[in-house]
């Protein structure tokens, strides 16, 4: 039987950000993949999967000095693999970088894939199957997730979208500005 995913508690969070391969050394800025990159987006900003994973090097940037993602669909181009698609209408929008995200250093990161001339973010993920999905970098992600919790089946990739939630909640964030920032829909 299939559970809810649920938000992380403290203590998985913590169990997470120190797993091998991927948090237990410190990796050089330019190394780092969307395997590092991905759960702490998804955790500082409730961005979804498919939004982070499409993630162009022009979705980043600085408005007003503030260090900014905007979550924007692309028209298609040649090859639908590497397409931009939101979820919902409400999914359009524009997210401040969490400071956390910036002093593990994403405004770096992002700063090197511009230099190099990468069009992509994250280039290593891209749309897969019949449905042209992330179906395969969704299933990596919670088996890392799950290993990391013990085998937790309560918890997955998901779960960030979740403890977002939860988090926004809990510092008294208006319902309207969640909402904004976690591209859900009004429940009207």
């Amino acid at each position: 039987t299939s559970h809810p995913p649920y938000p992380f508690t403290i203590s998985q969070l913590n169990e997470i950000f120190r797993h091998p391969p991927v948090y237990d050394r410190p990796i050089p800025i330019e190394e780092r993949d969307g395997s590092f990159w991905l759960p702490l987006i998804a955790l500082w900003t409730g961005m979804r999967l498919s939004e982070t994973a499409q993630l162009w090097t022009n979705d980043v940037t600085i408005i007003e000095q503030i260090p900014v993602i905007r979550i924007l669909p692309a028209p298609p181009g040649d090859d639908p693999k590497h397409d931009k698609r939101l979820k919902t209408r409400h999914s359009h929008r524009v997210m401040p970088i969490h400071p956390e995200l910036e002093r593990v250093g994403f405004v770096e990161f992002w700063r090197h894939a511009q230099k190099e001339g990468r069009i992509r973010l994250f280039p290593e993920y891209v749309r897969e199957g019949p449905n042209l999905s992330f179906y395969r970098v969704s299933r990596r992600l919670t088996a890392f997730v799950r290993s990391a919790t013990h085998g937790d089946r309560r918890v997955c990739y998901q779960s960030f979208r979740h403890t977002f939630r939860d988090a926004a909640r809990d510092a008294d964030l208006p319902k309207d500005r969640a909402r904004i920032l976690g591209g859900w829909g009004n429940k009207d």
